[in-house]
């Protein structure tokens, strides 16, 4: 998944031209620095609404600015501007945005997880859209870093997700936060499928690499998500763990589960294979699919001993997977259509498995 916030943008409006603005909604309007400068330019003398500029590689916080004034704009670097969310969810009185851990274990055929529990990152500072707060990054900025170099540290700048959670079933009902996880989930998989928009996955040996994402997203008072940005090699240690202990225990909530998933396994217990073999017995019965030779599977009406390896692999998460949660391959044929590249044989045996067995 690319940690460039200029790739993002460009990945999330290819799709959005070749599926329309209604289902790909996720990102807030933007542009990039400097080649749409006259275009931001234009937008700011006819309408005052600020807009964020973020460095397209950024992290910690670095180069970022809320502006309101042509003069304002910068173009020492690749930037992304953004039209400001100026009514995200506060919780205390303070701007929130999510830290979410997203799991990339194989390509061909795509398999991604997304963890159950993750991070609510704080503002320093209570939140106020007056124009002279907009120079204040402790006030609009909701990294640790900001806070760190405002010397605004505090145990109270973060809280797990399943804290918040249960924050906002008080406030606004059980309903209300029962929609939220799906919305997440289909952003979530979103992401993921728009990464082959302009070319294929790359290809690599299913089982030799693993891709772990720190994806951001942010909720507006009405509940809406937004996708801010993806970061490649997130923080999954913790300094100061005093002034940040949601984080540490977070971090070690994720790595425990992080850990069974992706390490090389021994052999298998023989409990394990044998729960695999009836269900493979079972899932075969069921869907009418007979065994065959390598290369007789192509037409889908039997199964090859390379795809019985690659149900093994699928079956071997699901046992190791703690919770993390499957968002693809699903038990829906519904993210099938944004498979640019066609939906491979293995594609569609990975989704009648899951549809059967999970």
């Amino acid at each position: 998944i690319s940690g460039s916030k200029v790739s993002q943008w460009n990945l999330f409006q290819c799709m959005q031209r070749k599926f329309g603005a209604q289902e790909f909604n996720y990102m807030p309007e933007s542009l990039v620095l400097p080649r749409d400068k006259e275009q931001l330019a234009a937008a700011l003398r006819s309408d005052p609404h600020p807009w964020i500029t973020k460095l397209s590689l950024g992290k910690r916080g670095i180069g970022v600015s809320v502006i309101s004034d042509p003069e304002q704009i910068p173009t020492d670097h690749d930037y992304v501007a953004q039209r400001y969310i100026t009514n995200p969810l506060l919780v205390r009185g303070r701007k929130i945005h999510l830290r979410l851990y997203l799991l990339i274990t194989n390509l061909h055929p795509l398999r991604a997880l997304l963890h159950r529990e993750g991070l609510v990152l704080f503002a320093s500072s209570n939140y106020s859209t007056a124009w002279t707060s907009f120079s204040d990054l402790s006030i609009h900025l909701t990294n640790a870093a900001v806070a760190d170099r405002a010397e605004k540290q505090s145990p109270d700048n973060s809280m797990l997700l399943s804290d918040l959670w249960r924050a906002l079933e008080a406030e606004r009902g059980a309903d209300v936060v029962g929609h939220l996880w799906p919305k997440i989930h289909d952003l979530m998989a979103k992401v993921v499928l728009s990464e082959q928009c302009d070319k294929d996955y790359d290809r690599r040996v299913s089982g030799t690499c693993f891709d772990l994402i720190g994806v951001d997203v942010l909720f507006t008072e009405e509940m809406v998500p937004y996708l801010l940005e993806c970061n490649n090699g997130p923080e999954i240690y913790t300094q100061n763990s005093e002034t940040r202990k949601a984080n540490d225990l977070a971090h070690k909530l994720v790595l425990q589960d992080l850990v069974p998933m992706v390490a090389i396994h021994g052999r298998p217990k023989d409990e394990e294979v044998e729960h695999f073999q009836h269900r493979l017995e079972n899932f075969m019965k069921v869907n009418d699919i007979e065994r065959c030779g390598e290369y007789g599977g192509l037409g889908g009406s039997c199964i090859t001993p390379s795809d019985i390896e690659e149900l093994w692999k699928l079956h071997s998460e699901e046992l190791h997977r703690g919770n993390f949660e499957r968002l693809y391959p699903s038990s829906s044929e519904h993210y099938f259509k944004y498979l640019l590249h066609g939906v491979s044989h293995l594609d569609k045996l990975a989704h009648l498995w899951v549809s059967s067995n999970y």
